[in-house]
């Protein structure tokens, strides 16, 4: 996540036939009022086909994870730029 937009989504684990339910991943996104600039937000898919929040984490000590460089520059760029309270060079 980036100023709340979604950047990517990567799947890491589980049965290739469970999938989200991008209308809740949104839900989640829209009631983290005070997320940072830039975050990661793991999520699950029940057995039941509930999908759940795992973890979130910093956009600071966020891994690529195969994102896109130039995305994943503007991950780090935006949070660091927020701790620092300096300038997001890749403001863009």
């Amino acid at each position: 996540m980036r100023y709340g937009q979604i950047l990517d989504i990567r799947r890491y684990k589980g049965s290739l036939g469970l999938c989200y339910d991008m209308e809740m991943v949104q839900q989640m996104i829209a009631h983290y009022k005070h997320a940072p600039a830039g975050y990661a937000l793991d999520i699950g898919v029940t057995k039941q086909k509930d999908t759940i929040i795992v973890e979130v984490n910093d956009g600071y000590s966020l891994g690529s994870y195969g994102l896109d460089p130039l995305l994943y520059a503007k991950l780090l760029s935006a949070r660091w730029a927020e701790l620092t309270k300096g300038k997001n060079a890749c403001k863009f």
